[in-house]
C-alpha cells in the first residue's frame, strides 16, 4: 500500500471511528439521578423517557467485603423501561452518605490493588448482571483520599474493555483531592452546582444554586483540563429554607409548588426559601448548551410530571435551541 493509500485509509478509519462514537452517545446527554428511595410505581410510570439521554441509579454502597447486598428495588423496572426508549442507565456508587462513616469502608477497599481488584470485579458483576451501562463515582469531599487516583485508573482499565462508561459526580468547589491527571479518564463530570448554602450555614442564607455558581462549576473543572465533552451542568429539583415557618430545610420541587402555587416562575419565595424555577432551569440548560455537553438533574422523582414539570422546561429549551 503507498503512504498516499495508506493515508487515505487511516483518515477514513478515524471518521468512521468518530461517528461510531457519536452515534453511541448524544453531543448533548440530559442526565437524570433516580433515587432508590423513590415510589417506584408511580415514578418510574410518570416519568417521561423520552426526554432523557442517561440515567444514574443511586445509590449503591458495598458492606465491608466489597459486595452489593441491597436489593434495590424498582432497579429491574426502571431498566426495562428505559431500555425500551434507548436509554442508558448507570448505576452511582456512593452519595453523600459515603462522606461520613462509611468512607472508611471504601478507603479500606481501595487501598491496595489487590482490594482494589477485588471490589472492581464485584462492580463489574453488580453492572452486568443489572443490564446497566456503566457506573457513576459518586464519592464526595472527604470520602475521596489519596487512593482514588488508582482506584479510578484500575476501575476503567476494567471496565472500559467491557464498553461500560465511567462517570463521576464531583462539587464544583470541591478539594483538589485527586491529581489532574485522573480527569480525562471519566467520560463525564456531574458537577454538582448547587448545595452552596443550606441548613449547615443558617448565618448565609440565600440561593443555593444560582447561575453564577454553575458558570464557576464550569470554569473551575476546565481549569483543571476537563474537555468541553467531559462537562454536565448539575441543576436541582429542589430547594433550601432558611426560616421556621418551613421545618423541614430541604424541600423537593413538587412539594414547594404544592404551597407556593407560582414557585414555577421563581427563585426565592419571599426571604424563605430559594431553589430554581423554570426560567432559571432553562437559562442553565442554555449554558449547558453552549458550555458543555450536557445537564444533569438531582433529582428526577422530585419533578411535577405535569405543565409545570422542569424536565419538560430542559427538554423544551433543547429542542428550542437546536432549531436555531
Amino acid at each position: 500500500m503507498s503512504i498516499k493509500n495508506y493515508l487515505s485509509f487511516l483518515f477514513c478509519g478515524l471518521l468512521f471511528t468518530g461517528s461510531r462514537a457519536l452515534a453511541q452517545e448524544p453531543a448533548f446527554k440530559v442526565i437524570g439521578y433516580f433515587p432508590g428511595w423513590a415510589d417506584m410505581n408511580k415514578d418510574i410510570d410518570s416519568l417521561d423517557f423520552k426526554k432523557l439521554t442517561h440515567i444514574n441509579w443511586a445509590f449503591i454502597n458495598p458492606d465491608t467485603t466489597g459486595n452489593f447486598r441491597g436489593n434495590n428495588r424498582g432497579m429491574e423496572k426502571l431498566v426495562t423501561r428505559a431500555h425500551a426508549e434507548n436509554v442508558k442507565v448507570l448505576v452511582s456508587l456512593g452519595g453523600g452518605s459515603a462522606s461520613g462513616n462509611m468512607r472508611f469502608n471504601y478507603f479500606k477497599l481501595i487501598a491496595t490493588p489487590g482490594a482494589r481488584a477485588s471490589f472492581i470485579h464485584n462492580i463489574s458483576d453488580f453492572l452486568k448482571r443489572n443490564k446497566l451501562q456503566g457506573i457513576d463515582v459518586d464519592l464526595e469531599g472527604p470520602a475521596i483520599n489519596k487512593d482514588y487516583d488508582a482506584f479510578i485508573r484500575q476501575l476503567c482499565d476494567t471496565l472500559r474493555p467491557q464498553k461500560m462508561l465511567v462517570t463521576a459526580a464531583l462539587n464544583g468547589d470541591a478539594s483538589d483531592r485527586f491529581s489532574d491527571s485522573t480527569i480525562p479518564l471519566f467520560d463525564w463530570i456531574n458537577i454538582m452546582s448547587y448545595d452552596a448554602t443550606g441548613a449547615w450555614t443558617p448565618n448565609n442564607p440565600g440561593q443555593h444554586a444560582s447561575y453564577e455558581y454553575a458558570q464557576r462549576g464550569l470554569d473551575k473543572w476546565a481549569k483543571r483540563g476537563a474537555r468541553r465533552d467531559q462537562l454536565i451542568v448539575g441543576v436541582p429539583f429542589y430547594g433550601h429554607a432558611f426560616r421556621d415557618l418551613i421545618k423541614m430545610d430541604y424541600k423537593n420541587y413538587n412539594e414547594i409548588i404544592k404551597v407556593y402555587p407560582d414557585a414555577y416562575s421563581k427563585d426565592e419565595l419571599g426571604d424563605i426559601f430559594y431553589h430554581n424555577g423554570i426560567p432559571t432551569i432553562q437559562k442553565k440548560t442554555k449554558l449547558a448548551m453552549d458550555q458543555a455537553a450536557g445537564i444533569m438533574i438531582w433529582a428526577l422523582s422530585y419533578d411535577t410530571y405535569d405543565q409545570y414539570s422542569l424536565l419538560k422546561a430542559i427538554d423544551d429549551t433543547v429542542k428550542a435551541y437546536k432549531k436555531q
